[in-house]
């Protein structure tokens, strides 16, 4: 069916928009990224916790990006192909009292969604770095500091008195507080967790979607944790890094996407028979249920999912 002309406009300023926005977050996040020195934090001579060994990253972050964006991305759009306009397909089926959305609709609020709030949460994350300019645990290792222009016994050294000749690696070396590998993978596995959460139903392998959702979670803390045995990370640079992507999620999740004010709308309620008799059309003598029984009713209808603001919508 043809999109008519007003909306198709509207459908267009609504991208143009949606894409300016995702323009200048990212901008910013540049700027951080490569126009910004770190804060140059000091160290102390005898700091054991800054004379760990270099190592190879486990997991590195082009592994991480790919799995990272492509499981939500052939996640999404297979699902929302499947259960487009409301439909059902062999064990899956679409929540009950979720909207019917058309497929494009469905899958660019889903997608751009999760792209601005990726890029949201690694500026967010880039910010923490340089500001705080924490040390990595191989700080020390990679800096070589040269003892000769120092005495330890002054305690506290902030001087530059680096002999590495990799000054790339050594400002990644002030960058460990929050970590960006956890922060990354707490974002992206926690979405298509909560996407899963509202979008599917398993009809008949009840383990099947929790099993799934274990699965992603696993990811996450494997990352978190390999970022502390390769010794890139303090424990608490992996935790604050976790805890920001998990904040960045739910806030974007929930106030941005269809399947996030589903959940916040969603109630699960227990009702009698005379309940799901008068919800069903098969009873319709209200003044017989107790008041308790009208009052999940009235909640029931008034949480259906309204559309989205930021959803484009052209039905």
């Amino acid at each position: 069916m043809a999109i008519p002309r007003k909306c198709s406009i509207k459908l267009a300023l609504s991208i143009v928009a949606d894409v300016v926005c995702l323009f200048i977050v990212s901008a910013l996040l540049a700027v951080f990224q490569f126009a910004v020195e770190p804060f140059h934090r000091g160290f102390f001579c005898d700091d054991e916790s800054l004379k760990h060994p270099i190592k190879s990253d486990t997991i590195s972050i082009a592994l991480a990006a790919g799995i990272g964006f492509s499981i939500p991305f052939v996640l999404i759009i297979c699902i929302e192909f499947l259960l487009r306009d409301g439909k059902s397909f062999y064990i899956l089926s679409s929540q009950t009292l979720y909207p019917k959305q058309k497929f494009f609709s469905a899958v660019y609020n889903s997608i751009g969604v999760f792209i601005f709030g990726n890029v949201v949460n690694q500026f967010l994350t880039e910010i923490g770095k340089n500001v705080v300019g924490r040390l990595r645990p191989h700080f020390l290792t990679l800096c070589q500091p040269d003892y000769s222009k120092f005495n330890c016994s002054d305690g506290y050294i902030t001087e530059n008195v680096c002999t590495t000749k990799n000054l790339d690696m050594l400002k990644e070396a002030r960058l460990s507080f929050p970590s960006g590998h956890s922060s990354f993978t707490a974002f992206c596995m926690l979405y298509i967790i909560l996407y899963l959460e509202a979008r599917v139903s398993v009809r008949d392998l009840v383990l099947l979607k929790p099993v799934v959702q274990l699965a992603l979670f696993c990811f996450t803390f494997y990352t978190c944790l390999s970022r502390i045995s390769d010794y890139k990370h303090h424990w608490s640079d992996v935790l604050g890094g976790a805890i920001l992507g998990f904040a960045v999620c739910l806030c974007v999740v929930y106030t941005l996407t269809d399947f996030g004010k589903f959940m916040s709308k969603r109630r699960i309620i227990c009702l009698s028979n005379e309940l799901d008799g008068y919800i069903s059309g098969q009873r319709t003598d209200s003044s017989a249920l107790p008041e308790s029984a009208k009052a999940h009713a009235v909640i029931t209808q008034e949480n259906e999912l309204p559309r989205s603001s930021h959803a484009i919508n052209y039905n």
